[in-house]
């Protein structure tokens, strides 16, 4: 056990900002940023094969993770885009962040990243490590089959900014 929690080194976002990113004219998806890292990997093959093809949402998935599934066959939701210039715009008009990370230890970036952009996160326990389980109800969805990510997919609303999860990072 540690002795010292060390604050986030990412400052605080505007909720105002992120408002004026959101564009209603933008299909709603979910989306998923990660490095081109075993972990990442292997929670979106699961995802992929368990989840994606039970549902209508887009996926968005940012970042060098995508190279791990270049020439793999893909629901027909599931979009790569690599990397791209400017994340807020993603971010901001994401209905959701899925993070269904299976293996490792501590605390997420991703998921202290998805607080920060006011994201309702749909997440394993693995992901959701580090943040007190009394906030996972208004952040999001802790799941830990398909089912409960397919639930917790249809739950979600029109809302673009969870204002809770911004709550959430700044108490982090």
């Amino acid at each position: 056990d540690g002795d010292l929690i060390m604050p986030t080194s990412f400052n605080s976002i505007n909720a105002d900002y992120l408002e004026k990113l959101a564009n209603d004219k933008i299909e709603p998806y979910l989306m998923f940023v990660g490095s081109n890292f075993w972990a990442n990997k292997e929670g979106l093959e699961w995802f992929f094969k368990n989840v994606a093809p039970y549902i209508q949402n887009k996926i968005k998935i940012i970042g060098g993770i995508c190279n791990a599934f270049k020439d793999v066959y893909l629901p027909k939701n599931v979009e790569l885009l690599g990397y791209v210039d400017n994340l807020d715009p993603y971010y901001a008009n994401a209905s959701a962040i899925i993070s269904p990370i299976l293996s490792g230890s501590g605390t997420k970036t991703k998921t202290i990243e998805a607080l920060r952009y006011g994201k309702t996160i749909i997440g394993s326990k693995e992901a959701l490590m580090g943040v007190p389980p009394e906030y996972y109800s208004k952040i999001g969805y802790l799941c830990d089959t398909p089912d409960c990510y397919i639930d917790a997919i249809g739950q979600l609303d029109d809302t673009k900014i969870n204002c809770h999860s911004l709550a959430v990072f700044d108490k982090l």
